[in-house]
């Protein structure tokens, strides 16, 4: 007697279809949320770099009469090139005795940072077969890939003009004079210029203490002095170029004098997350 076969359920094209459209709805509606999530542990991992650096800083300033590191005087392989367009500190003040690991300084969420760093940007050609790539760290060729390091306290009515934003000119001008200067030393000293209304202004080295000197109202010093806690120290980078950010929707961590570090959202009316220290980038090629 024939045995009738039993049909086995399955799906129709039609219902593949639909479960198959289903799930990419579901995926187009769970990727951004994603993408928020590891930009926010990037960011994250960003300003722990930030504060480690600042542990830094305060061991090489106890050392050192409270002075910060000066800008990187001598560049390239062999530390023989005066410095003319690196905004980062001297390296071989602070490698590898109180800076240890230099990827502290490659920001996570950086365009093409940390690939840099693994390629060897920062090496010496010592690596294997003589490559970059695995050779020892050259602290002369530390530089801005990921964050800026001034060296100097800057004041937002300084970099920008009045009612613009805009760059100011003067203000540029003195930086890249500092820059242009053969002699090293500059980087040691005040810088000082006059602005666009002949004001004269003195762009102080930060140092421990320095902000006493910032008073700018003697009659109620209070309210005019500025605090450690707004003397940013190093930061991410802005661009007038959005690959020129660290991180997209554009902002920057910022670490300060006294160690903290703050999410600063651009632009913003504040030294150094504003258009006009992006112009300034941009102008200078930073």
């Amino acid at each position: 007697m024939a045995h009738s076969r039993k049909r086995v359920p399955g799906f129709t094209l039609i219902e593949l279809l639909v479960v198959i459209a289903i799930i990419s709805i579901l995926a187009a509606m769970l990727l951004p949320g994603l993408a928020r999530a590891r930009e926010a542990a990037r960011r994250a991992s960003c300003a722990n770099n930030l504060r480690q650096a600042g542990l830094s800083f305060q061991m090489y300033t106890s050392e050192n009469a409270g002075a910060y590191p000066t800008l990187m005087r001598y560049t390239g392989d062999l530390c023989d090139t005066k410095n003319t367009h690196v905004l980062m500190f001297d390296g071989p003040c602070m490698y590898p005795e109180y800076f240890t690991d230099a990827r502290v300084l490659a920001c996570p969420s950086s365009v093409d940072a940390v690939s840099l760093v693994q390629a060897g940007r920062w090496n010496r050609p010592d690596g294997l077969n003589g490559k970059r790539a695995n050779g020892s760290t050259n602290p002369c060729l530390l530089d801005q890939i990921s964050y800026f390091y001034p060296s100097w306290i800057f004041e937002y009515e300084w970099i920008s003009q009045t009612g613009t934003r805009d760059l100011s000119i003067p203000f540029l001008d003195a930086v890249r004079a500092a820059f242009e200067d053969p002699d090293p030393g500059v980087f040691e000293k005040d810088l000082c210029f006059l602005d666009s209304l002949d004001m004269e202004c003195r762009a102080l080295r930060i140092r421990e203490g320095v902000e006493r000197f910032m008073i700018t109202d003697i009659n109620n010093p209070s309210a005019s002095n500025v605090s450690q806690s707004r003397v940013p120290v190093l930061f991410d980078r802005v661009d007038v170029d959005p690959n020129g950010f660290n991180h997209i929707p554009g902002g920057g961590n910022v670490l300060y004098m006294d160690g903290h570090v703050e999410w600063l959202r651009y632009p913003s009316i504040e030294y150094p997350v504003c258009r006009a220290w992006a112009e300034f980038v941009n102008q200078l090629n930073l």
